[in-house]
């Protein structure tokens, strides 16, 4: 019976830990986001990183820098941006040349929740766990008012995966269901270790825990079967040909 106990004990501890809470601000952080036109033709990369902390109305940040690589015109180097702080699962975001903080990430939301980021009212459709990489991540999906058949994804300690913008794109009024192109999340980097791979994600995470979904009067609940664009928007039947996603991996159909 001990040696049971210490059994059910033991798997308990490990389920436990095995369960981390990722923290997204972290000092050596680097995001490399990806664009591309409607085509598919690469058009240019935007590197985000923090890099040293700094203290902005009390509040203590880690700076964030910027480095663009636009079509057809000179790199733009390694520019300050603002800064970042993280509180309670909540990422709040300082412009330069700004000390008012401005909310960016909540991981702490639940299915059916509003969340107001920037100008846009954002509503919180899912909520899931994943096995990626041996460790477990939160993933959060929610649609824009503007389009609620749009849907973006944030992983808790990553940011924004899926849609057109980047890292800071909401909180600075740009959305991400842009019409005529897209960007992803290419990899997000820890001091020069790569803790997210967007081709690795699509390819082999696994969802560990039931999809915690956002019920409502009169609406029907949406299926996690359905196929989207890499826009996000929900797409009404399997596509002839391109790239797709269906059940969170991406597909290509030639």
């Amino acid at each position: 019976m001990k040696q049971f106990l210490f059994g059910v004990c033991l798997v308990a501890c490990m389920s436990a830990t095995a369960q981390i809470n990722h923290p997204l601000v972290e000092d050596g952080k680097v995001w490399t986001y990806h664009k591309e036109n409607s085509t598919g033709v690469s058009t240019w990369e935007e590197v985000f990183c923090l890099e040293g902390d700094t203290a902005i109305a009390y509040r203590q940040c880690v700076k964030l820098y910027v480095t663009s690589n636009p079509p057809a015109a000179a790199p733009i180097e390694h520019l300050y941006k603002g800064a970042l702080y993280e509180e309670g699962g909540k990422v709040f975001y300082i412009a330069s040349g700004s000390t008012t903080p401005k909310l960016l990430y909540d991981f702490s939301c639940e299915p059916g929740a509003v969340v107001n980021i920037g100008p846009f009212e954002l509503t919180v459709t899912k909520k899931w766990s994943v096995k990626y990489r041996s460790e477990y991540w939160t993933v959060i999906e929610w649609v824009p008012a503007e389009d609620d058949y749009c849907s973006c994804q944030w992983i808790e300690g990553v940011g924004l995966l899926t849609g057109v913008g980047n890292l800071t794109s909401l909180c600075e009024g740009i959305g991400t269901w842009w019409v005529g192109g897209y960007s992803y999340l290419k990899t997000c980097e820890l001091n020069g270790q790569t803790i997210f791979d967007h081709d690795e994600y699509w390819k082999t995470s696994q969802t560990v825990t039931g999809i915690r979904e956002m019920k409502s009067d009169g609406q029907q609940e949406k299926s996690i079967g359905a196929i989207y664009d890499l826009q996000g928007r929900r797409l009404p039947g399997k596509p002839t040909h391109g790239i797709y996603i269906e059940g969170r991996k991406k597909r290509v159909m030639k």
